[in-house]
């Protein structure tokens, strides 16, 4: 088998996903493909290339993962409650691209950033039927991020050990978030 970037790419996401992405190392990776380690560096600089690499991919999977999910929603109100649902399905289902996707070795890189703002402007076209301006947007998605991370972060950790589902508590805690929204709107 002819070694490629995606080859490569591909099976270090699939150790993250199948062990941890803390397994992602540059002998791991080339045990699985049946090469020796200097070899990679025929189509990456290194680990943190990899792992930029790596986090380009996942975000790109987690984007269309998203999109998929809302794409067909009515309004705001359901279509936002849809990707907070996305979201954590994806996190909890694929632990280890949703880890590469926070994990960019150098997360200024161009095209890390860019592959993460798709997210960042999916997020915001969802909250358009609120009318925010920029500021306030921004504003509203780094807070749903931040919730639904920290829901990702405590469930995967044992954190939510009382007998109720965790879908109830995130689609309450998000309605809860838009009327929030809606009421800031009003006030104004």
């Amino acid at each position: 088998m002819k070694i490629t970037k995606d080859i490569v790419i591909k099976e270090a996401l699939a150790i993250a996903e199948r062990e941890n992405y803390s397994k992602v190392t540059m002998a791991t990776i080339a045990r699985n493909l049946s090469i020796k380690s200097p070899s990679l560096y025929n189509h990456f600089d290194g680990l943190d290339d990899i792992k930029n690499a790596m986090a380009v991919s996942a975000l790109n999977q987690f984007f269309n993962w998203l999109s998929e999910k809302t794409e067909h929603q009515a309004d705001g109100r359901e279509t936002i409650l849809s990707l907070a649902e996305a979201y954590i399905s994806f996190a909890l289902q694929h632990p280890g691209l949703y880890e590469a996707t926070l994990m960019a070795a150098n997360p200024l890189r161009s095209d890390v950033q860019e592959a993460g703002e798709a997210i960042v402007s999916l997020t915001m076209k969802v909250f358009e039927p609120y009318h925010l301006s920029e500021m306030e947007s921004i504003h509203i998605v780094r807070g749903l991020r931040s919730f639904l991370h920290g829901m990702v972060d405590l469930y995967r950790n044992g954190g939510f050990q009382l007998p109720v589902a965790l879908e109830e508590s995130y689609r309450m805690i998000v309605e809860t978030y838009l009327s929030g929204v809606v009421h800031r709107r009003i006030i104004e």
